[in-house]
Order: structure tokens, then C-alpha cells, then sequence
């Protein structure tokens, strides 16, 4: 056994560095007040954190921030109309706070973080976003734990192979680069499925508990984390399956995610009249167009590598990282289909399809409601999965190239950064 193999610390070290590093990147090279929603998602929190209150989808962006983006001139850096007027109740839905139909955790995490700035809008929209580099950290170190889990006996290169391609994807470092509660959404369906796993292998109270709390901060931080409530859902079928639940473990484990569904939604009731705060949005604003299920089905592929692919044309590169990460994938598919049957991670291939499955539901109704299209940054739970079963696969076919993938996909993060991102949005201001 060789030296690193007897002590992961230090390679664990050396990934989370790199996937801090790239967080960081993107959380300075992304420009101020970012396409997505950046102005009304600081506005929550520094809401929460002057008022003590939620804002209302009726109520307008601060002035502050308004006069950031202008001075900002974001409207030119990120290509899009610039409103007629800049006077807050003027400026149609960019005007609005319309964040405000969102669960409030992730907007209570980073009120704090803002305190130094005071009325400061940029700094504090710098200080917010330090918060998601941190969060990208613990994303990848999921990814980690679940390929040391899913293939124990690569106790190194395979976990590292993880934990670099899923801080390395494009669409994840961006969640991580600017104020938005997507990546923590993220991050605890991931540790939501480290506790289920610690569930299936010791079920009681404790770990049906944790288990449970976890899904439920991940429902109070945006719509999509229920699927972590899905995730513990099919922790407990799998127990069940072998003889080992308890009518009190199921509750435990259930409980606090369905109560904090229930108090959020008896919230969005009594505030806007109707049961989900996208229903609540969508009576605010004009829907998108729904993409027919073929054009769908296309965006879901090339657009999972980066968010602004969704908004933007990615040309060639979008294409040519497409049909790569299909290639990634299909020999980690090989490489699984090889393995021993007596080392399959039936466990990983269950939660990931699972998460898959669940995703494409969300992606979905997002499509036909006309809320979203489909976004990489929607896409991210199921991600640190994904690159285990990925660089697992790989090490299956043979020991050394466990951190193929992983160079693999740095390789592509660095193309696109230096061939799209930065020529794209700097490019627009020069």
C-alpha cells in the first residue's frame, strides 16, 4: 500500500484547495449583479437581516442595489434590454422582489455575512458570495464520501477523481460565484443522502432523525429540495425491504421534512392565497415558452455543464463538451457493467437514478409551467453522485485511470472559461 493510500487526508486536502480555488474564480470573475436573479435574491437577505421579515412579491429591489446595477452597467455586461426607467416601480419585474415566494434558509445563512457592508450594495453582494466558494467545498466533499463509500476499495484516486470533477463542472463553481440558494439546495440533498446511507446501515432513532432534519432544511431552502424527502423515502423502502424498519424510525425520518413542507406551504397560503410559491411567481410574471419534449430532452444534455448555456449560445464548445461527457459517462458505464457483482454499488446506481428520475420531474414541470428552462444549476443534486459512480466506473477498468475523468473535466473547465466566459462577458465591455 502506498504512502497515499495509507493517508487520504492529504489528498483530500489537495482537492477541496482546488475546488475552493475555482469556487473563488467564478465568485470574482462573474460580473456584479449576475443574470440570474442576483439583485432580488441579496435583497431577501438583507431584507431578513434589516427587517426581521420575508419580503412580498409586491414589494420593490432597495434603491441601493438598483444603483449598483447601474453603476455596474449590468445590463450591457450580461447583453440583455436595458428598462426604461431605472426608479424601482418602473422597472417592470426586474424592479420587484420577487424572490420573496422562496423558502428563507439559505437567505438567513448569508444575512449575516453582509453586516460589515451596511447599505453598501456591491460589498455586500461580495461578502454573500464568499458564502457559496464555502458551500462548493462541502458539494465536492460529498462526492468524496460517496465514492469512498459506493467503491472502498480505492481509497484514494477514485474519491479524489470525484470530489475535483464535481467542484471542476462549470455549472456548479457558478452557483458557487454568485448570491443565489440553488448549490445549497444542492449540498443538503447530498449530505441528506450520506445520512440515508448511515440510515440503511444502522437504522434507528439518531440516524432516522438527522436523516430527517437534513431534507427538512433542504425543503426550506428551495421547492427542489424535496427531493431529498424522496431520497429518504427510498433509504427507508430499502430497509424495509430487509426486515430492519420501525414505525418510529419511518417518522423520524419522514417527520421533519413533511412538517416543514407543511408550515412553508400554510406560509405561501396565507401570504398569496394559493399552495406553492411558484404558483404564487407565475401569477407575477409572463412564462416562458414550454420546449417540445424532443428540444427538451437536448437542452437537459448540453446545458447540465454550464448555467449561462441555458441563456446563452455555448456554439461548438457546448456541442463538443456534450458529446465528451456522454464519452465520460458511457465508459464509466462499461467499466461498472465489469465489476465484480459482489463489489456493484447497487446502493449508488439506486440513489443516483433516483435523483435522475426526480430531476427530470423537476425540470419538467419547471418546462411546462413555463417557470424555467432546463438550467445546470437545477441539475446540481444529482452531480457529486454522478462523479463517483463516474470515477468508480473508470478505476473498475483499471487502477490508474480513476483520475481520467478528472483531468477530463478540469480540462473542459478550463476551455470554457478561457475560450466562452471570459471572452464572452468581458469581451462585451471592451
Amino acid at each position: 500500500m502506498s504512502a497515499s493510500e495509507r493517508d487520504p487526508r492529504r489528498w483530500f486536502t489537495v482537492a477541496m484547495l482546488l475546488v475552493l480555488l475555482h469556487g473563488a474564480f467564478y465568485a470574482v470573475a462573474i460580473p456584479p449583479w449576475d443574470l440570474f436573479d442576483e439583485e432580488q435574491h441579496l435583497d431577501y437577505a438583507l431584507t431578513l437581516r434589516d427587517e426581521r421579515r420575508i419580503p412580498s412579491l409586491a414589494e420593490t429591489v432597495r434603491l441601493s442595489i438598483v444603483q449598483s446595477a447601474v453603476d455596474t452597467d449590468r445590463w450591457t455586461v450580461f447583453q440583455i434590454g436595458r428598462p426604461p426607467s431605472t426608479e424601482p416601480e418602473e422597472m417592470g419585474l426586474e424592479g420587484r422582489s420577487f424572490e420573496g415566494y422562496q423558502p428563507p434558509l439559505y437567505y438567513m445563512a448569508i444575512a449575516p455575512l453582509t453586516l460589515p457592508a451596511g447599505d453598501s450594495a456591491l460589498p455586500a453582494l461580495y461578502m454573500a458570495r464568499s458564502f457559496g466558494v464555502l458551500l462548493l467545498v462541502i458539494f465536492s466533499a460529498t462526492a468524496w464520501a460517496l465514492a469512498r463509500r459506493w467503491f472502498p476499495e480505492r481509497r484514494v484516486w477514485t474519491p479524489f477523481s470525484a470530489a475535483v470533477m464535481t467542484g471542476a463542472v462549470p455549472a456548479a463553481a457558478e452557483a458557487a460565484g454568485r448570491v443565489n440558494n440553488d448549490l445549497m439546495s444542492a449540498t443538503l440533498i447530498g449530505v441528506g443522502l450520506l445520512a440515508t446511507l448511515r440510515l440503511i446501515d444502522r437504522p434507528d432513532m439518531r440516524n432516522g432523525a438527522v436523516a430527517g432534519l437534513v431534507a427538512a432544511a433542504a425543503i426550506l431552502t428551495k421547492s427542489p429540495g424535496l427531493l431529498a424527502l424522496g431520497v429518504v423515502a427510498v433509504g427507508l423502502g430499502l430497509v424495509w425491504r430487509r426486515g430492519r424498519l420501525t414505525p418510529t424510525v419511518a417518522v423520524a425520518a419522514i417527520g421533519p421534512g413533511a412538517a416543514a413542507f407543511l408550515l412553508w406551504t400554510a406560509f405561501i397560503y396565507e401570504r398569496y392565497g394559493v399552495l406553492t410559491g411558484t404558483s404564487a411567481f407565475l401569477d407575477l410574471v409572463v412564462p416562458f415558452d414550454p420546449l417540445p419534449v424532443s428540444e427538451f430532452f437536448i437542452r437537459v444534455w448540453l446545458n447540465g455543464w454550464s448555467s449561462y448555456w441555458g441563456a446563452y449560445d455555448g456554439g461548438w464548445l457546448r456541442v463538443l463538451i456534450g458529446v465528451a461527457g456522454l464519452g465520460v459517462i458511457g465508459v464509466a458505464t462499461y467499466g461498472l457493467s465489469r465489476g465484480d457483482a459482489l463489489r456493484f454499488p447497487y446502493d449508488g446506481v439506486v440513489f443516483t437514478g433516483a435523483l435522475g428520475i426526480g430531476l427530470l420531474a423537476v425540470l419538467w414541470v419547471g418546462n411546462t409551467s413555463g417557470l424555467v428552462h432546463p438550467h445546470g444549476r437545477i441539475m446540481l443534486p444529482v452531480y457529486p453522485a454522478l462523479a463517483a459512480l463516474t470515477a468508480g466506473g473508470w478505476a473498475r477498468l483499471h487502477r490508474r485511470w480513476a483520475l481520467a475523468p478528472a483531468g477530463i473535466v478540469c480540462l473542459g473547465a478550463l476551455i470554457s472559461a478561457g475560450f466562452w466566459f471570459l471572452p464572452f462577458f468581458y469581451g462585451a465591455t471592451s
